[in-house]
């Protein structure tokens, strides 16, 4: 098996997932910032729209995983 094809199907899982659960993402992003660098510094690094960013992440996530997956598929015929 190609191995763009786990890593398309890896990419295109991960990026729903972030899509859909945006919160959670943010939660733990931020539990982890206040236990590296403190609470100031995960203030500030969580200022503004965390979730949008996310959702574009996944959002780019699933393209380059489908855009993987296509190339991976069209590669084998």
């Amino acid at each position: 098996m190609n191995p763009d094809f786990i890593i398309g199907g890896v990419l295109v899982v991960v990026g729903v997932i972030a899509i859909f659960s945006r919160r959670v993402f943010v939660r733990v992003i931020y539990k982890g910032l206040r236990f590296f660098y403190g609470q100031p510094t995960a203030d500030d690094s969580i200022r503004g729209r965390p979730l949008v960013r996310i959702a574009l992440v996944g959002a780019f996530m699933v393209v380059a995983g489908s855009v993987m997956l296509v190339t991976a598929f069209i590669g084998l015929s």
